[in-house]
């Protein structure tokens, strides 16, 4: 069996220095697609918010004002 720094030994210069190349664009890919899943939703959906409807009482946690659609005046207190 070949231990870690037989095969560390077993590589030239030039080949470690591709490795290192290759671990930095794998580096750099990774976090290009970690940022691009991260930002999308707020580069698409900007302020608004991803749960943004025009009913605005349908979003969680905000009450129904009487100015909103669909307030049901009779029920009102």
């Amino acid at each position: 069996m070949l231990s870690r720094e037989d095969a560390i030994k077993g590589i030239s210069d030039d080949d470690r220095r591709w490795i290192a190349r290759c671990q930095m664009v794998a580096v750099i890919l990774f976090l290009a697609l970690l940022a691009g899943i991260v930002l999308w939703p707020v580069l698409v959906h900007g302020d608004a918010g991803v749960y943004d409807t025009p009913d605005r009482s349908l979003q969680p946690g905000r009450a129904q004002t009487p100015d909103a659609p669909g307030f049901d005046k009779a029920e009102a207190p």
